[in-house]
């Protein structure tokens, strides 16, 4: 976290349902794998609407990578189960 990084202004606050709609319409638009994803995802909020710093996406991707991995390591069927099965079952 950068300690001289300036609050968010209340004009530069994004709404919950904007951020769900931009990540829904990349979801359901976007083809490839998770690498392909996560440059779809990156050229949205880092490079078209600039809502995360460079720095900020590599974070939370760190982040979420390690998530998902420490409860593969506490529940490897429960994550196989919701990461595959889920889904899949979904689109159906």
């Amino acid at each position: 976290m950068n300690p001289n990084a300036r609050p968010p202004r209340a004009e530069d606050r994004v709404g919950v349902g904007t951020i769900l709609s931009t990540f829904l319409r990349l979801g359901c638009t976007s083809f490839g794998g998770p690498i392909a994803h996560l440059g779809y995802f990156r050229d949205e909020s880092v490079v078209r609407r600039r809502w995360l710093g460079e720095g900020q996406f590599a974070e939370i991707i760190a982040l979420a990578a390690f998530a998902l991995l420490v409860q593969w390591w506490l529940h490897p069927w429960k994550v196989a189960l919701l990461t595959a099965t889920v889904p899949a079952l979904l689109l159906r």
